[in-house]
């Protein structure tokens, strides 16, 4: 198995302060402060974690060269 590594006081957009324990880039467990334990900790004092962040912007227009994506590609493939 691999290094278990745990992040460290991070905040949720609530205010709650919990740790992330994450192994082999799994996340094996998520907990109050200073309950999770790992090999390597990381202090996210003042960083914010939530699920769901979804970028909005988009160039759908696949002709757009270079910049130009294929929406089903990007989007509908990859959820």
């Amino acid at each position: 198995m691999g290094t278990e590594n745990v992040l460290r006081n991070l905040q949720l957009v609530d205010g709650r302060i919990l740790d992330i324990a994450i192994q082999d880039g799994i996340i094996t467990a998520i907990t109050a402060p200073g309950q999770a334990e790992g090999e390597n900790e990381l202090d996210c004092s003042g960083l914010y974690v939530s699920s769901g962040w979804i970028d909005m912007h988009v160039h759908a227009v696949q002709e757009l060269d270079p910049y130009g994506d294929d929406i089903d590609e990007i989007g509908v493939k990859q959820g």
